[in-house]
């Protein structure tokens, strides 16, 4: 009577553990995304990362729309 006791008690002990060790691993990565995307809210408009490409397609549409104004101006 007494092994039981002691069996049940081990398996419970063994099952909470694993228990906490999966509501942490899911709290801790809900945590990591949650400052992820604070951290990228706090980037101003315009500074994000983009590619090569894109960069050179941009600033080919820039001097596309430029005016003969404003290109009097930067001279």
């Amino acid at each position: 009577m007494d092994t039981a006791r002691e069996v049940l008690k081990w398996v419970s002990l063994i099952l909470l553990a694993g228990f906490i060790g999966q509501f942490g691993k899911s709290l801790s990565t809900n945590i990591i995304e949650y400052l992820k995307k604070k951290r990228n809210k706090t980037i101003a408009p315009g500074t994000e990362q983009i590619s090569g490409a894109e960069r050179d397609a941009r600033a080919v549409e820039m001097k596309e729309n430029q005016t003969p104004s404003t290109l009097i101006k930067r001279r």
